[in-house]
């Protein structure tokens, strides 16, 4: 990646050296995504789960079975990012850092 970056930082340096370049802005793509993807819900899943398990216990309650589950859209930002989440989705490829996120929503039944 650093190899690339270098080649991209000289692209004056080359087209005035007399080679033909037609420079492009450098991508960076995540080459795991399924993996990260199935990492983000399990994790959003137990997360969610236990803020309901709170919530529901600081009001003297109980939390019964799981009636549904629902996935929002999967989000790479730049870190940092302030973009706005949007119904497609965002897939940042020009931050070489970057954020994943997805949003887990569970409806439980009340005991």
């Amino acid at each position: 990646m650093k190899r690339i970056e270098d080649v991209a930082d000289q692209t004056s340096e080359l087209i005035n050296s007399g080679i033909e370049f037609n420079p492009n802005q450098v991508q960076y793509t995540y080459s795991e995504l399924l993996s990260l993807k199935h990492d983000l819900i399990e994790k959003a899943s137990a997360d969610a789960g236990e803020r309901a398990m709170k919530t529901v216990k600081t009001a003297d309650g109980s939390l019964g079975k799981l009636k549904k589950a629902s996935l929002s859209v999967f989000q790479i930002t730049g870190q940092g990012s302030i973009s706005e989440d949007s119904y497609s989705g965002n897939h940042d490829i020009f931050s070489k850092e970057k954020s994943a996120r997805i949003v887990v929503r569970l409806e439980y039944q009340l005991d």
